[in-house]
């Protein structure tokens, strides 16, 4: 066998290969099941023209970037879909939203820049759909417009802030707010939009595509209607709180 017939068996062989890299430093190749025998739920592009892929195979979930040969774990869930790529500044970011039990809404925030990765989790009250907006200074925010106040999750820097901002900074004493209108659902995610409005999620996930070993999926859950509320000012951001992130390296 030459050269180029060997590459090319190689790069077959490693489609479907995962890369662990452990704390002891010591690097483990093993079986990518999931590219081998589960499904792709979404895919996404990559600045330097590679994709990724959202994947799950027997209730697992996982997230793997073309260019590299690791994986990134989501977890278990009933259902998972990508509600958000943006380009922030130098690196990716992704949001995943998830379904696990005892929560229907959770989200994890994923960053790639070259072969870092970076996860948060997040969460509103587990039934509220946040707003995710790209704004004029070049931070990402992810708005949880809860009973009391908005959760705000701000990605700038490479830094995940939080803030607490009270629903009474927002709405003067004597005002009532204005009624939300709801949207009507749409296929796919949606990308953060560089002029700042709220980028408008929906609820239906892509139909399955049933491949081997896969077992169906389960009975969707309640469907929550997406809304639409005004940006909230970078003025309100007062009492940060850096939230700090899973830390993983990928290899080349």
């Amino acid at each position: 066998m030459g050269p180029r017939a060997g590459a090319a068996v190689l790069a077959i062989l490693c489609t479907g290969c995962a890369v662990q890299h452990q704390a002891n430093g010591k690097v483990t190749i093993g079986l990518d099941e999931a590219q081998l025998f589960g499904r792709q739920i979404e895919a996404f592009r990559l600045r330097d023209g590679s994709t990724g892929a959202l994947r799950v195979l027997n209730g697992v979930y996982s997230v793997k970037f073309d260019s590299h040969a690791q994986v990134v774990p989501v977890g278990r869930a009933s259902t998972a879909r990508i509600v958000n790529t943006a380009q922030v500044g130098d690196r990716l970011t992704v949001l995943v939203e998830k379904a696990e039990q005892g929560c229907a809404y959770k989200y994890q925030f994923i960053t790639l820049r070259g072969s870092e990765v970076n996860t948060w989790d997040l969460t509103g009250d587990c039934q509220t759909v946040p707003n995710v907006t790209l704004g004029e200074d070049g931070a990402q925010r992810v708005d949880f417009w809860l009973r009391n106040q908005v959760k705000r999750f701000k990605y700038v820097d490479g830094r995940l802030l939080r803030f607490d901002i009270p629903m009474s900074s927002l709405v003067a004493p004597d005002a009532s707010p204005a009624p939300a209108t709801s949207s009507t659902p749409r296929t796919g995610a949606k990308n953060a939009s560089s002029s700042g409005a709220p980028a408008r999620t929906t609820r239906k996930t892509p139909p399955p595509r049933q491949s081997a070993g896969v077992e169906p999926s389960a009975a969707p859950r309640p469907v929550a209607t997406p809304s639409v509320k005004p940006p909230v000012s970078p003025k309100l951001e007062f009492g940060a709180q850096e939230e700090k992130p899973v830390r993983i390296v990928l290899d080349k």
